[in-house]
């Protein structure tokens, strides 16, 4: 699953493509195509199975819910945690953001690296399953980690258990809503991104 959000919808980019080779496509016999009619046995697609139910016998609910378990453990155990990290290898001050608000904020960071400032971001680009390791190994010696998000918190869960109360966390995003609907935030000015980042730098006493 692919998330964006309508800044991202609405914006071009040059990006190097490499090709993948995913092997032959497996066969697709879960396809609902008409090809199984007049076996005198109906496919059902539930999560409960995919028989009917006989002879008044009922679905194991606890056997369906440790397969599933076991299936989502398997393919999380499968998938690669990508993460962009920038600047953090003394960072005083980890920035946290991702979408189009990390882009933001990486912008921002590396102007305020070039400053001279000890600041560092992460953008995490896999939501799920959350990068929680190279988060962690970013933050290590940090004073702080900041959480930019364009709501009231949300990714800031995935932060702080990632964290696991290594380092202190802080909140400095928000809602930010416009007239016309469409969710175009003033908060995505670089300028105003600084001055939230230059605030947490001020209390940790990060002058360059």
């Amino acid at each position: 699953m692919f998330f964006g959000d309508y800044y991202l919808a609405h914006t071009y980019q040059s990006v190097d493509i490499q090709p993948i080779d995913f092997g032959p496509v497996p066969a697709k016999d879960w396809a609902l195509d008409g090809s199984s009619s007049g076996s005198g046995r109906a496919k059902l697609v539930s999560p409960l199975g995919d028989t009917k139910q006989r002879d008044n016998v009922g679905y194991d609910l606890s056997d369906y819910y440790m397969r599933a378990a076991a299936k989502t453990t398997a393919m999380i155990e499968g998938l690669d945690r990508l993460v962009d990290i920038g600047h953090c290898d003394d960072a005083d001050l980890v920035v946290v953001a991702f979408g189009t608000a990390g882009k933001y904020v990486r912008y921002a960071v590396d102007q305020l690296r070039a400053e001279g400032h000890r600041v560092g971001y992460v953008r995490p680009i896999s939501l799920f399953p959350f990068p929680d390791a190279a988060l962690r190994d970013a933050a290590t010696g940090a004073k702080l980690v900041a959480v930019y998000e364009n709501n009231q918190g949300q990714m800031i869960d995935d932060v702080r258990l990632s964290l696991e109360g290594a380092v202190p966390v802080r909140f400095i995003g928000g809602l930010s809503l416009d007239s016309s609907g469409f969710g175009i935030a003033p908060d995505f000015d670089v300028e105003v991104l600084r001055r939230r980042i230059d605030a947490v730098l001020t209390d940790l006493g990060g002058t360059p």
